[in-house]
């Protein structure tokens, strides 16, 4: 399946009549299911808070720890920390559309945050895993070998690392532990707030939405 494909699943493209031109116009409108998290607005709120501060603090961490100048930031060694860095952009892209997303989202939205959320975390807390084994041997190395003119920088190094690791094991345990709704059909975007839950069957009762529409 293409990516365009992907974007427009479970849209149905209908007609209606163009109001700047004489004639008819061609949409996309959605019918499929919409996933909804199954939060208060107050847990949403919260959710969004507390990933965008992780991954803030993520890569102010990993940079701290990159300027270091440590023999593991060099060469060879280098490669599994800007590995971390580039799947931790992944993981923030995620979070950026979890930001910018609808309370009721397409299929496709639900898919591709979750996707880049989950797999971006779980990508960067392995790299940034191997950065910081990395990061100890040198400093076992240098422990042991007597030369520890750099000993301070290596374990400030070390310790920036295994922050920036926390953070995004934080991101990937509170999108683990977040479930959604997922409501077949049509359901409005004005619903009611989710302080005050109702059941599916209510939601569909008082739903005036007629589909998402995108022109093509």
């Amino acid at each position: 399946m293409s990516y365009r494909e992907k974007y427009f699943e479970g849209y149905q493209i209908r007609t209606k009549p163009d109001i700047c031109k004489k004639g008819l116009k061609t949409i996309h409108e959605y019918e499929g299911d919409v996933y909804r998290l199954d939060m208060t607005d107050r847990q949403q709120l919260i959710k969004k808070f507390l990933c965008t501060g992780l991954i803030l603090a993520f890569f102010s961490m990993g940079l701290a720890a990159g300027v270091q100048n440590v023999a593991a930031n060099k060469g060879y060694a280098a490669v599994p920390y800007i590995l971390a860095l580039l799947s931790g952009c992944y993981c923030c892209l995620g979070i950026i559309n979890m930001l910018i997303a609808h309370k009721d989202m397409t299929k496709f939205e639900y898919n591709e945050y979750t996707k880049q959320i989950r797999y971006g975390s779980v990508c960067t807390m392995y790299a940034t895993g191997l950065a910081a084994l990395i990061h100890l041997s040198f400093l076992i190395i240098a422990v042991v070998s007597g030369t520890s003119a750099s000993l301070g920088n290596e374990l400030l190094a070390l310790l920036y690392i295994g922050v920036s690791c926390s953070c995004v094991a934080g991101i990937r345990q509170i999108e683990k532990k977040s479930s959604y709704i997922v409501i077949s059909g049509i359901l409005s975007p004005k619903s009611e707030s989710s302080e005050n839950p109702e059941s599916e069957a209510d939601m569909r009762e008082k739903s005036e939405y007629k589909g998402d529409s995108r022109e093509c």
